[in-house]
């Protein structure tokens, strides 16, 4: 297993094609090689976040971990297109006037959502070569 103190870490639905879009995304502007990656259904997954008090075989929601902090649901996602560099998707920061709980409403919807638009595949993508380095497998 890598060594990943220190290091931030996106854990996310891996079987989600919504979310798998949204992990290409990043990687493709994270010039920086800021992020590392694990498929929620991994057991790095359940060990990591089990340290934080959650069941990962239970969560519903990408998972930022990021200076030893926890984010989740729709404050993940907008610290993670905070530490992106500079691009369109930082009109969406726009979110972070909005309170917690109306952001993840946000979220718990589109969540709601996703498979039945953008699908589900039955099992995990295997990163491509050139991801596969940041991504925390074990």
């Amino acid at each position: 297993m890598q060594k990943i103190e220190g290091k931030t870490i996106i854990f996310y639905d891996g079987a989600c094609i919504l979310c798998n879009g949204f992990i290409k995304y990043i990687f493709k502007r994270d010039h920086t090689k800021t992020f590392y990656f694990s498929q929620i259904q991994s057991k790095y997954a359940l060990s990591t976040l089990s340290n934080f008090g959650l069941e990962p075989k239970k969560l519903e929601t990408m998972v930022l971990v990021h200076d030893n902090k926890l984010y989740s649901k729709g404050l993940a996602a907008l610290k993670i297109i905070e530490l992106l560099p500079f691009g369109i998707h930082k009109v969406l920061l726009i979110g972070k006037i909005l309170p917690t709980f109306i952001i993840n409403r946000i979220y718990d919807f589109v969540a709601s959502i996703r498979y039945k638009i953008f699908g589900k595949k039955e099992e995990c993508t295997i990163p491509s070569s050139d991801i596969r380095q940041r991504y925390i497998i074990n």
